[in-house]
This record gives structure tokens, C-alpha cells and sequence, in this order.
């Protein structure tokens, strides 16, 4: 096959390259075998690819309702665009430009992520636009933009390859990019040092020489006990420090305090492991650290990131083969979702929407007066719902998300979406959230759009339509229906598009000189198997796989440290609430699971707790029997007991994939903390109790489980 064959896998950021091969006796998915990363091999979810095509929730044709109690039901395409068009207007015309908001997405392509921006600021004329990638990367995007001046990781996994150590942190790699597992492994059989730290003993935990079974929350105190163990040990890389970075010695000084017998009482994690490990890095010729959200979703997210990537630039271990820093991007497009202006602070190419500079080059590209630009919103996507709620914002276009289950505070959520006046769903799926709507507008999503995405590796790959035998709805892309909808709102004129190519054009413009320059790459060098790491100018069509080999992204080329400090979880263990309860990716599962949960080969039961068989034997608790969780407000679960020994006694673990009735997002606040304004999606603490036949009798009355009494679903 050829590499025009190809094209991005619809799950994880590390986007392995799919194709469909047979006829309608016998369709199956294969992988690329020239795809660096996968090498032709798939995981679970990449090998179910294909039942996306046929997903029984994904949807080919438009859906509404007359009035809220109504069912939704099919109409024309041409009647839903009118119909979103007029309530768009009423809503605008009732209570201004800015009472319409756009919630976005990391799942959508580089080309629909850039026309979502233009369309909110240029169709709607509003400033309220925010991606769910809030929740995801915005601590980690803040510690390496403050640090080495680009949100993106500084190398790739042909260096994980290289790497002698490898230091992984709030990351389960093994499920939730189980391809890249490969790279792990090679560099396993060359001799390399794994450390993985981690509550529970993931299999990326079990492949590891080292795993430190920290208390959870306390991630960011470790970073500082290694740097002083290094520091102590007269093992930083002093040539390095002086010729290439800033502000070390006030990160000296506050190291002092973190000696390891001090942080051990707080991570539970023995000094003299914290003191090993901190050698084995520094020592390293070639080291690395890889993190995922596991330290991230937190008030101290950005300040545990930074202590982390403090360790780096006080080693060196940045800038050659085998080192650096990854941040372990989930969404599929979460790397590009995040530069190309579907922020409500950003315009594309990570441009800062407050900059004259940046917004001058932007309003030419798009033909316009400067002045046309809105400025920053008021609210970020955490904040929507709280505003919503408020009556700050009373119409709502999600495109590509799933905030019913993915936002915190679910009942808060749900109460937004309830309080709407108009809410409209643009999304191939139809999740809990298009569930909710007035309007569901399919977009093209897996096998029907065409463009780009940008992976976890920041590399540029081609989304290419996929032929299946056996479907023969094609529906539209996701640039038409923007398209459409833009033209019955007057602003057609800035929506000329024919084809996706043209859009890509005009986004790689608007990038260019900026950040995250995709200049120097072309539709055609894409779609026939290029795959370069932006930044891309124009002199280096190959691209930056590796970043800082020459200095940093920063004003004088210096990387700085940080002195931020970690702290402690918001909530900690009480006598009513002993327990550690931390969310994350299962292999079999992908986000809020809309996908997932209805394909037959992925849909392992989610919807159970993860208690370590001590705590299980304490509280009467069997493998399989049902078990309430309870939080400090008196919210409560029920979900089925996995009895295991790979988790800490005093933590449970529920994936982040469950159903409504059962979502672990009922228990998450959903406060924006912290610098990066992040709600603490990995910590909270709990209550277990066993199921008692009479609570089981009771069970269908319990409050605390939510379904959706506003809005009824699909009519038969």
C-alpha cells in the first residue's frame, strides 16, 4: 500500500496511520508499516478503528427538536443549518455578540481547530471560544512556554529509543499509548534504565526496574528531593547551567529544604530510593522524563511540571539524542488543538490574541480591520458552565467534545446545559452532550474529513477520507458545515473555501514567523507521506524533530528555571474520607468513552473501582461485588469492586471513561486552581462501603445519580 493509503488513527496523540484493506467479503484494518511510531502495528483501539465507520451512535444526518420536551428527530440538512443560523441570531440579538460561546475540542483537525477560531471571532463577532484541552495540557503548556519558550515536547520517541534512562511521571503510558510502548522497550533491550512513579503498578510500572508507588499529589515534592540529591551530590551539569540557562541559583537555595528524608514523609517514597534514582538520572549519558496528566490535573500542576523539567536543565539532559523532556499529549490533536487560535487567549500559530504584532498579521491574513478581532474572553472552557449557570452565557456550540462527562462537577454541567437557551451539538457521534441539544449537527470525523493533525511528537501528518465497501452515507466535513453555517450568518465572504487544502493554505500562513511555524510544509509534501515537526519555516521544510540543540526559544536563547513551589492536594484525608481516589485512561477505553463503549471489541466494563485486596478484606469488600464511594459533599457512587494488588492500600482508581450514571466527574470541583487555572481532576478523597441488600434495594432512588430529565433523546 501506499503512504496516500494512510491515514491518522482516530484515538490517541500518537496518531498511527491506518488503512483499510479488502472488499465487502472481507474489510480490515492494517497499520503503516512506515509509520515511525506504530511500525505497522496497532493497539485494541487502533485494530477497532474501523467499527468508528459504523459506530450504531454515529450520526450521518442532522437531528433537532421543536421544544425542549420534544425528542430529537431527523430533518434536512438545509433546514438544520437555518434553523442554527436563526437560533444563533435570536440568542445574539437578545443579549449581545458575546452571550454566544464555542466550546471546542482536541479531536478536531488543524484545519477545523483554525476555522473554529476565525468563525467564532469573524461569524459570531464573539470573544467566548475555549477548547477542552483547558483540562488537559494547560499546566504542563504553561511550565514550558515560562521555561523554554514553546509549548511542545522537546524531543520525540526515536530519542526515547536512544535514552539510557528513561523517568516517567503521572503517566500510563502502557494504556494510554500503548504503541509507544515499542520505543520503551527498545531502549529497554539496550540497556536501559526504566523508572516509573505511579500509585498503582501499571504494566509500563511492571516493565520498570524502578517503580515508586508514590502517595498521590505528591509528585512535584519529589522532583525537588531529586534536585537535591544532585544538587548534594555534585552531579549537575555546571558548563551547561552557566552556558544555557537562568536563575539557578535561587533554585540552589530553595532545594536545601527538600532533603529526601524530609520528602519521604510526604511521598512515601524511602530516601534512599529518591537518593538512587535522583543518581541513576543524573549520572545517565542520555535521560529523559515523560509525564502525562497524572501530575498535571492539579492546583500545583504547573509548579510539579517545573520542578521536573528543573531536573533536566540542571543534568543537561535537554537539546541532544536520548534527552529531553515529553509532555504525553491525549487527545488525538491535542498538540495542534492548542496552537491554531481555539483559544480564548490565542490567535494561530500560538499567537497571543492581547499582542498588536500578532493580531496585524492575523487581520491580514484574513482580510479584515484589526479592529475585528475580538479581544480574550471572559471565560476560559472550565469556567463556561459556572457562567452559564450565571446567565453570562446563554447559547452554546460544542464541536467535537463531550463536556457532559469530560467537564468536572457533572451535575453543574448538566444543570448549564439544562439552563441553556440554545445549545448545539456539531460532533459525528452522538454523545451525552449531543443528547442534551437542540440542534445535532454530524461532522466528518474518522473516514470522512481530510487535513491534518499534529501528534504528540509535534509532527504534521495527513488525515485522508478512508473508502469503506459497505458505507455509502459520505456525509460532510467539518470545514462545510462551518462553511454553511458562516454563510447564513453574513459572512460568507470570509469563508470562500472550496476545499480543506485551501484552509490548510491560509493556516500555515497565518503561523507563519510565529511559534509554531507550519510554513515550510505544503498540502502535496503531506499527503504524499510527509511528516515533519513544526516549527517548519520556510528555510527547513524537514522540520525540528529535536528542539534546543542551539538554545532555547526564549528572548536571549537561555532557558529558566523555576522557583515555583509545589503544595499539597486541595483536599487531603479525613477520618470520614481516608481515601485517595485518582481517574485516568484504561487501554480499552479512549476520553469520555462515547466511542468506545459502543464498539463491541473495546467494551470492557469501565464502570468498576480498583481497591487493593487489604482494603477490600478490611471493609468486606469481594471482587466483583458493588461498593459505594462516597466524597466529602455526600456524593455517591456505585460501581463493582476490581480487587487487585497493584494500587496503593490507601487509593482507589476509576477510570475517566465512565457512563453518565456512573462518571467519576461527580466528584471533581470544578474551581479552576492554580496558575493554569486547572481543576483537580486526579485527587479527591472518599468514603468506601459495601452494598448492603437493602441499599440495593434503595439503589434507583439514589440522588446522587443523574440522568437527563430535560431533554428526551432520539423518537423511534
Amino acid at each position: 500500500m501506499m503512504p496516500s493509503d494512510f491515514t491518522p488513527c482516530p484515538f490517541c496523540a500518537l496518531q498511527c496511520g491506518v488503512a483499510i484493506k479488502g472488499d465487502s467479503s472481507a474489510v480490515r484494518i492494517v497499520g503503516n508499516p512506515n509509520d515511525p511510531i506504530n511500525e505497522g502495528h496497532l493497539c485494541q483501539k487502533g485494530l477497532a478503528s474501523l467499527d468508528i465507520l459504523h459506530h450504531r451512535q454515529r450520526q450521518f444526518h442532522p437531528l433537532a427538536r421543536e421544544g425542549r420536551s420534544e425528542p430529537l428527530t431527523p430533518v434536512l440538512w438545509s433546514t438544520a443549518f437555518d434553523m442554527t443560523a436563526a437560533r444563533i441570531r435570536d440568542v445574539q440579538r437578545k443579549w449581545g455578540a458575546d452571550s454566544m460561546a464555542i466550546y471546542g475540542s482536541g479531536a478536531l483537525t488543524n484545519e477545523t481547530a483554525y476555522l473554529l477560531g476565525k468563525f467564532a471571532r469573524l461569524a459570531l463577532g464573539t470573544r467566548e471560544i475555549d477548547y477542552n484541552g483547558r483540562f488537559c495540557m494547560s499546566s504542563a503548556a504553561k511550565a514550558y512556554v515560562t521555561m523554554f519558550g514553546l509549548d511542545r515536547p522537546t524531543a520525540t520517541f526515536e530519542d526515547v529509543r536512544q535514552a539510557e534512562t528513561l523517568l516517567f511521571v503521572g503517566s500510563n503510558l502502557s494504556e494510554a499509548h500503548p504503541m509507544a510502548m515499542r520505543a520503551v522497550k527498545q531502549a529497554k533491550r539496550r540497556g536501559a534504565t526504566i523508572i516509573v512513579v505511579d500509585p498503582r503498578r501499571t504494566p509500563l510500572a511492571k516493565a520498570a526496574q524502578y517503580h515508586l508507588p508514590i502517595r498521590p499529589g505528591t509528585d512535584g515534592f519529589l522532583a525537588w528531593a531529586l534536585l537535591h540529591t544532585i544538587i548534594e551530590g555534585n552531579l549537575t551539569n555546571e558548563a551547561f547551567i552557566a552556558a544555557k540557562t537562568q536563575g539557578f541559583d535561587d533554585v540552589r537555595f530553595q532545594a536545601r529544604h527538600y532533603t529526601p528524608a524530609v520528602v519521604s514523609l510526604l511521598t512515601d517514597i524511602a530516601p534512599d530510593i529518591i537518593e538512587s534514582v535522583a543518581r541513576i538520572f543524573a549520572r545517565s549519558p542520555r535521560a529523559m522524563v515523560l509525564h502525562g496528566r497524572g501530575i498535571e490535573q492539579y492546583r500545583y500542576g504547573v509548579e510539579s511540571v517545573s520542578a521536573f523539567l528543573n531536573v533536566v536543565l540542571a543534568t543537561g539532559q535537554i537539546g541532544r539524542p536520548g534527552t529531553g523532556a515529553i509532555m504525553l499529549t491525549g487527545q488525538a490533536n491535542g498538540q495542534g488543538g492548542r496552537e491554531l487560535g481555539q483559544k480564548t487567549d490565542q490567535l494561530p500559530g500560538s499567537r497571543s490574541i492581547t499582542s498588536a504584532t500578532d493580531r496585524e498579521h492575523i487581520a491580514r491574513v484574513w482580510g479584515i480591520e484589526t479592529a475585528r478581532i475580538p479581544g480574550p474572553g471572559r471565560f476560559t472552557a472550565g469556567e463556561f458552565f459556572s457562567a452559564i449557570n450565571r446567565g453570562q452565557i446563554k447559547g452554546l456550540m460544542v464541536v467535537g467534545a463531550n463536556p457532559l462527562l469530560s467537564a468536572p462537577d457533572t451535575p453543574a454541567v448538566q444543570s448549564a446545559l439544562e439552563n441553556l437557551e440554545f445549545l448545539a451539538v456539531l460532533d459525528p457521534i452522538l454523545t451525552e452532550t449531543a443528547e442534551a441539544a437542540d440542534i445535532v449537527l454530524p461532522t466528518g470525523g474518522f473516514g470522512i474529513n481530510q487535513g491534518t493533525v499534529t501528534t504528540v511528537e509535534a509532527r504534521i501528518v495527513a488525515v485522508r477520507p478512508l473508502s469503506s465497501p459497505d458505507r455509502t452515507s459520505p456525509g460532510y466535513q467539518d470545514w462545510q458545515v462551518l462553511k454553511e453555517l458562516a454563510n447564513r450568518l453574513g459572512a460568507d465572504r470570509y469563508f470562500p473555501y472550496r476545499s480543506s487544502r485551501e484552509i490548510f493554505e491560509e493556516m500555515i500562513l497565518a503561523t507563519k514567523n510565529s511559534a509554531s511555524d507550519y510554513s515550510g510544509t505544503s498540502w502535496s509534501a503531506l499527503m504524499a507521506g510527509a511528516m515533519p515537526h513544526w516549527p517548519v519555516p520556510e528555510n527547513r521544510r524537514e522540520g525540528t524533530p529535536r528542539l534546543y540543540e542551539n538554545g532555547f526559544a526564549t528572548p536571549d536563547g537561555k532557558a529558566r528555571f523555576s522557583i515555583l513551589l509545589p503544595g499539597p492536594a486541595t483536599e487531603l484525608p479525613t477520618p470520614g474520607c481516608p481515601f485517595h481516589l485518582i481517574t485516568g485512561r484504561t487501554a480499552t477505553h479512549y476520553n469520555s468513552g462515547a466511542q468506545t463503549r459502543h464498539i463491541p471489541g473495546l467494551n470492557r466494563p469501565a464502570d468498576v473501582v480498583f481497591i487493593h485486596h487489604h482494603t477490600a478484606g478490611q471493609l468486606g469488600i469481594r471482587d466483583g461485588e458493588p461498593l459505594t464511594i462516597t466524597n466529602a459533599t455526600d456524593r455517591r457512587l456505585t460501581l463493582k469492586a476490581r480487587v487487585t494488588r497493584d494500587i496503593r492500600p490507601d487509593t482507589v482508581f476509576v477510570s475517566m471513561h465512565n457512563a453518565l450514571d456512573s462518571a467519576v466527574n461527580h466528584f471533581i470541583p470544578a474551581s479552576p486552581l492554580g496558575l493554569s487555572g486547572m481543576p483537580e481532576f486526579k485527587h479527591t478523597v472518599v468514603a468506601l462501603s459495601p452494598v448492603t441488600p437493602n441499599d440495593a434495594a434503595h439503589e434507583e432512588t439514589d440522588n446522587s445519580r443523574t440522568v437527563d430529565t430535560r431533554r428526551s433523546i432520539i423518537a423511534p
